[in-house]
């Protein structure tokens, strides 16, 4: 059967929007949200940090007190200079006298970086329900964030799956193996994974192999999930216990 210029054409439409529909799945998803928060988390630091340091002319003692940006918007918003004072044990401010509508502006941009905190954390719960369906097992030894950055590192799960835990390892370090290729370093003992908690808990000498332990783990963890296999990660995380113990 001979196609004309026109079937042809229509044809590869159809399959072009198929294949557009296809590509949308849980591992775009995954990307795009993690994505997003990265960015709100900056953003989320930036205000707050400007809120704080503006509210610090009109109020220094609760800057000084609390160091947290994020507690400083939430806590400024909900009570006034009077009441925070109080609160903390001072009995006056060394802050200018500001006019109300001064002190409306700071509050503002405080409810402001208040709704992009909410809204970071609100993205937050719906990863890790979208993990959770997606790669559960992956998600209980990494985490949501180290999780979705190490998914957004390769591109997919599928690709995860097929990755080394060697390459899993320094994965976002790429520069420091590049420079240790070139001779104008040392190798990199990890990437991405350092911010693991049980990487953070052990010896300075000792995180090297802790790392090792959990791109292993990691790995397993993706391939199963790819593959839809059983949840086994609560066995992972018992012979991770066991390791980050013997090296602490």
């Amino acid at each position: 059967m001979v196609f004309s210029f026109k079937q042809s054409r229509k044809k590869c439409i159809i399959d072009a929007k198929q294949h557009i529909r296809d590509s949308v799945n849980d591992d775009v998803l995954i990307i795009q949200s993690i994505s997003a928060i990265e960015e709100l988390d900056k953003i989320v630091n930036q205000i707050s940090t400007r809120a704080k340091e503006w509210y610090s002319y009109y109020n220094p003692e609760l800057s000084a007190t609390i160091s947290n940006t994020e507690k400083v918007v939430e806590i400024l918003i909900e009570k006034s200079k009077n009441e925070l004072l109080v609160e903390f044990g001072f009995t006056e401010s060394m802050g200018g006298e500001l006019e109300q509508e001064d002190v409306d502006a700071i509050l503002n941009l405080a409810k402001r970086a208040k709704g992009l905190i909410e809204c970071r954390d609100e993205e937050k719960i719906y990863l890790e329900k979208k993990m959770k369906k997606f790669c559960p097992n992956l998600l209980k030894i990494l985490g949501v964030t180290l999780g979705a950055k190490i998914i957004q590192h390769c591109g997919s799960l599928e690709k995860l799956s097929r990755t080394p835990a060697t390459v899993i390892q320094i994965m976002g370090a790429e520069k420091s193996l590049f420079k240790h290729m070139t001779g104008r370093g040392q190798c990199p003992k990890y990437g991405l994974i350092f911010s693991h908690k049980m990487i953070a808990g052990v010896q300075r000498k000792n995180k090297g192999k802790m790392a090792r332990a959990i791109a292993d783990k990691a790995a397993i963890a993706a391939r199963v999930d790819f593959f839809k296999g059983e949840f086994i990660a609560d066995k992972f995380i018992e012979q991770l216990e066991k390791k980050f113990k013997s090296l602490e």
